[in-house]
């Protein structure tokens, strides 16, 4: 393991996210350099990058002050070398994943998603992104991030952070710095969000601290720069660096995994798939005595609630 060297106390009011859930279709066509707006008419500089290269130059021309510039790793750096594990089927995979792990707990649920990234290949969504952020390197900080969490029900935890830096060395991205950062976020004991090797692990937490986070990393941008493939991620970052009074952000909605054509899941595959996951999950992380304990109260809330409707 290596050295611990910050560790951070931290309450989470603001916000780094990722998922592998996206809403996201290949017909959404913000124009290039424009703001984009919301339902609640709250504005975002958020830009359209076609591909890789496309994000480097963009980048290129707005780095005219000390910047930190985030980037996806979830489907935006590396995608599943499997079609049906990519975002524009990731819809009708989610269903088939849902009824296949639903007799698993909550704790069980976090457990099984992170078999399914550990026995998930990937490969690069384009083979430019080492020699592109090794570039933007030596013009900024950058950091990636993954909805991986970083010590979520360890010793599995150990696993998934080893296997995300295995795929991102084998596919040639190495992100600095390479100390490690834990932000301990004090109203889930199950999660913690952390920092190695460049790498931010921000789990399921939907908002992280972003002055933390850059007090953290002894730096003090005046510009951040977000990429990531689904927009809803970029809004939150947005949000997070106006709290942080950083008030030049710009997000690149990374379009180029959308331009993968979309593959039929294998149903019966996938079933299988999960099946063996399901019974691994089921043999290394039992239910316990909380997870029974959980189930009664929310079957209780959920009866209490259905009990004060009028007939």
């Amino acid at each position: 393991m290596k050295f611990l060297k910050k560790l951070y106390l931290l309450s989470f009011v603001g916000v780094v996210t990722t998922g592998l859930n996206s809403s996201i279709s290949a017909t959404d066509s913000p124009v290039t350099d424009t703001p984009f707006t919301d339902s609640s008419e709250k504005e975002y500089d958020i830009r359209t990058a076609s591909s890789a290269e496309d994000v480097e130059q963009q980048i290129l021309r707005l780095l005219d002050r000390p910047t930190l510039v985030l980037i996806n790793i979830d489907h935006t750096l590396l995608c599943a070398t499997e079609p049906c594990f990519r975002p524009n089927t990731l819809k009708e995979l989610g269903n088939i994943k849902a009824t296949s792990l639903q007799h698993l707990t909550t704790r069980q649920k976090r457990w099984a998603h992170a078999l399914e990234y550990t026995t998930t290949a990937t490969q690069l969504t384009n083979r430019n992104w080492p020699s592109i952020i090794s570039n933007l390197q030596t013009k900024a900080l950058v950091l990636g991030y993954t909805s991986l969490a970083m010590n979520d029900l360890a010793p599995l935890s150990i696993n998934t952070t080893r296997w995300c830096q295995k795929s991102l060395q084998e596919s040639g991205i190495h992100f600095s710095p390479s100390e490690t950062i834990l932000f301990l976020d004090q109203s889930n004991a199950n999660q913690t969000i952390g920092m190695e090797d460049g790498v931010l692990y921000a789990g399921k937490i939907k908002r992280l601290n972003m002055s933390d986070l850059v007090q953290a990393l002894s730096t003090n941008p005046e510009r951040i720069i977000a990429v990531d493939c689904q927009k809803q991620h970029l809004k939150s970052i947005a949000t997070a660096a106006n709290e942080a009074e950083i008030s030049n952000f710009t997000g690149l909605h990374c379009t180029e995994v959308y331009c993968i054509p979309p593959a039929k899941p294998d149903k019966e595959g996938l079933e299988e798939k999960f099946m063996k996951i399901e019974k691994q999950t089921f043999k290394e992380c039992p239910v316990t005595k909380e997870d029974l304990q959980s189930l009664v109260d929310k079957f209780w809330a959920k009866a209490t609630i259905n009990a004060a409707d009028p007939p």
